[in-house]
Formats: C-alpha cells, structure tokens, sequence
C-alpha cells in the first residue's frame, strides 16, 4: 500500500474511532500548521477522563485525563504480499514520539481488518503511554531519503485483541 493509500486508510480508522469513543474528540490544531495540519504531534484529546475497559484496555495506566494527548496508530491485522502474511506494522515518527513523550501523550493502537462489505472496521485497541513505548519497547529509529527518522512497530509485539491473541 502506498504511503498515500495507507495515511486514506488512517484517517478512514481515525473517523471509526472518533465514532466508537464518545470520550475522545479531535484535537484542535493550530491554524499557524495550515497545510501541515494532517501532521499534527496528535490525532485526539478526551474531553472527561478515559478509564480502562474491555474496550479499550490499557498498559501501564488505567486512565487517560482530559485534554491527555492522544495519538491514534492504525495497522491492519494481517497484511499480505502473495506468498506469505504477516501482522500489520504501526509507522511511528521521531518527531511526533518525541512531543508525545514530552507531554505525557498516550499511543492508542487500532488493529483493524475488513468487514464482508470490504469496508474497514475495528477489531482490538489498546492505549499505553508514550513513555513505556520509549522505555519497553526501546524503539531503533531510520531514517530514509531526508525523511523524519521512523520506527515501524509490529502490532504481534503488543497485546491486542484483533489479532488471535489474549488482549491486556
């Protein structure tokens, strides 16, 4: 999938979220990112506080706080090259970790797949702050061609449900 197609499909799962989770709004970007603002250091702020559920488990916290940035990352469970599949992988910037780390941001992770319609749909979510992304899951950043340094975290390393697996 193209970097155009998968940022299409990103928004598609943001706007699935946004409708599952009452408590989580948009969050407000300031006019001075204008055309930039699809790259904002977040995706999303709870107006009240968050807590952890069945819906949305959690690692490392039971609560996301209003106003809490929130940064939602989507992968889909499988993806396949013909031959083989293999789980789908969360694309993290440096620049955005790094804000999010500074704040106190918190990571929602999205799997998703797609419904008999072919329409994506949410299959498993799970919140961890940044810090024990930072921490745990000691990130190796690249960089390509110029571009902000990146890590792609494989969504089998995390406990979410979507996959096969037992969520946390």
């Amino acid at each position: 999938m193209s970097k155009a197609a998968s940022k299409v499909v990103g928004e598609i799962v943001e706007d699935l979220v946004f409708e599952d989770v009452d408590e989580l709004q948009t969050a407000d970007v300031p006019e001075s990112w204008g055309r930039a603002a699809e790259d904002y250091w977040h995706d999303a702020i709870p107006e009240v506080a968050l807590f952890a559920s069945k819906q949305i488990p959690m690692v490392g916290m039971c609560v996301i706080e209003p106003g809490q940035p929130v940064e939602i990352k989507a992968a889909r469970a499988t993806i396949s090259n013909g031959s083989r599949s293999r789980c789908g992988r969360f694309y993290i910037t440096r620049r955005q970790h790094e804000k999010l780390v500074e704040t106190g941001g918190v990571y929602l992770f999205v799997i998703y797949g797609e419904d008999d319609d072919g329409d994506e749909e949410l299959l498993g979510l799970l919140a961890v702050p940044a810090v024990i992304v930072e921490e745990e899951l000691r990130p190796t950043w690249y960089e390509v061609d110029g571009r902000s340094d990146y890590y792609q975290l494989s969504a089998d390393a995390l406990p979410i449900d979507g996959l096969g697996g037992e969520a946390a």
